[in-house]
């Protein structure tokens, strides 16, 4: 095992007695140290400057004290009263259009092809302005203004209105299959998501 100098690190034989560069006695309790041991040394004090000068890593963001990282999200009992409240939305319009048409014409609107189409331009219009208009630009229909819960996309920005048409026009229709099985699976899935939810890449939370 070859040797080091202590006084000036300089290599020497295994039977050196002195230093040929400085001089220093080598011999019994003289300075020498391994060559193992000096690189050692050097590596672990090359170690430990890297700590001391790498930058320390950043923090991760803690939120202010009584302030949630992320939304509660509404639980389906929540979700299934905003449903009823805007159903019965729906239901009084429609009816009160209903009675109209029929007062107007003093017939039934199902004898009248024009009264029908009239009809279902009413209901076109009452779920475009809720479901459509309301829901892109506020995240709320009326029933989930009345509740308290908006729908937000799943990193919590404003749904928008392709998010609500989607999920609306498309993930409403596919969530009745299966005797409204997509509505129900809110019940279960973790993120309290529905087949219309997942469709749309959004959630519901509570309104803040």
């Amino acid at each position: 095992m070859g040797l080091t100098c202590r006084q000036c690190g300089s290599s020497l034989h295994d039977r050196s007695k002195f230093c040929p560069k400085c001089g220093a006695r080598v011999s019994g309790s003289g300075p020498l140290v391994s060559t193992v041991a000096v690189a050692e040394r050097e590596e672990a004090e090359t170690e430990a400057f890297d700590l001391e000068s790498a930058p320390s890593p950043p923090r991760e963001f803690e939120a202010p004290r009584g302030q949630a990282l992320d939304y509660e999200r509404a639980d389906f009992g929540q979700r299934l009263g905003a449903f009823l409240f805007d159903l019965l939305l729906f239901l009084i319009v429609l009816m009160s259009a209903t009675f109209l048409l029929s007062s107007y014409s003093e017939r039934s609107i199902v004898s009248s092809n024009a009264m029908l189409v009239a009809f279902y331009c009413v209901a076109f219009l009452l779920f475009g302005f809720n479901f459509i208009l309301l829901a892109g630009r506020t995240g709320q229909t009326v029933g989930k203004r009345l509740v308290g819960i908006r729908i937000v996309k799943v990193d919590h920005a404003p749904a928008g209105y392709m998010s609500v048409v989607l999920r609306h026009v498309v993930g409403y229709l596919l969530s009745t299959v299966g005797f409204f099985l997509g509505f129900v699976w809110i019940v279960w899935d973790s993120r309290n998501q529905g087949w219309h939810d997942k469709i749309a890449r959004t959630i519901v939370v509570l309104a803040r």
